[in-house]
């Protein structure tokens, strides 16, 4: 890399670092949301309003950020190596006084804690359909109850694939990493595996939530519209909703 684009190379560094911090915190943060979804349903919606969900944003921002600077001090930079196709601190002293083993310490104990109150979320989640099946003996009962049992399941299952993924980048960095021999080894363990667990995540995310292939299906259908509206009106009619002066909800069809 040019000598004139060091200072932008240790800026995305230090940038891919903090959001990294923010995801990871993030994981705890929602894990421990869900369990309390799921222990306090009723109480759930009047506690998480929207000063209490800016609250944790931004206390979850300080607390990455708190724990980012510390590999910041001095001259310390984080680039990427354009010679071992990694990214990696400028000086060892950078990581030097335990650091490396305090945030090999640290993100463990935060992705163990994640892992236990999702295995507790999933045994109350377990608790609750069982229950929910017993009360509700007809069919429509049965039918309500198998599709709220779909969908938080694949969130469930969404969470813990996240987190089981950010485990193993984790112990493939500070533990496997160090082992390897040769440069294209340590590239797999640390560069690769960290890009591979992100993008993993994002399958993840839109290939387990609902409510993102609703919402994709939606954009599907205006990308259609704008391409060929009127291939798009002539194929199939769309119900399009209004609200009369009575404030009656009526349809119509295009």
């Amino acid at each position: 890399m040019p000598e004139s684009l060091r200072g932008v190379n240790s800026i995305l560094g230090q940038l891919a670092l903090f959001f990294v911090e923010i995801v990871f915190h993030c994981s705890l943060i929602l894990s421990i949301d869900r369990l309390i979804a799921t222990a306090f349903p009723l109480r759930y919606q009047n506690w998480l309003t929207d000063k209490v969900t800016l609250s944790l944003l931004a206390f979850i921002t300080v607390l990455a950020a708190s724990y980012w600077a510390i590999y910041f001090f001095g001259d310390c930079s984080f680039h990427f190596s354009h010679k071992l196709r990694i990214w990696a601190f400028e000086k060892p002293q950078c990581t030097g006084y335990g650091l490396e083993y305090i945030d090999m310490i640290y993100h463990l104990s935060l992705f163990g804690l994640t892992s236990i109150f999702d295995l507790i979320t999933l045994s109350r989640l377990e608790r609750l359909r069982k229950r929910f099946t017993v009360e509700h003996h007809d069919v429509q009962g049965a039918h309500e109850s198998k599709r709220r049992a779909k969908k938080e399941l694949l969130l469930f299952v969404q969470a813990t694939l996240t987190s089981s993924m950010y485990l193993i980048m984790i112990i493939c960095f500070h533990v496997i990493s160090p082992t390897v021999s040769t440069t294209f080894s340590y590239f797999l363990f640390t560069t690769f595996a960290w890009g591979l667990a992100h993008t993993i995540e994002g399958v993840v995310l839109i290939g387990l939530n609902p409510e993102i292939h609703t919402h994709l299906v939606s954009f599907q259908k205006l990308y259609s519209f704008i391409k060929d509206p009127h291939k798009s009106s002539s194929g199939q009619k769309t119900k399009l909703f209004s609200v009369t002066k009575n404030h009656e909800l009526s349809h119509y069809e295009i």
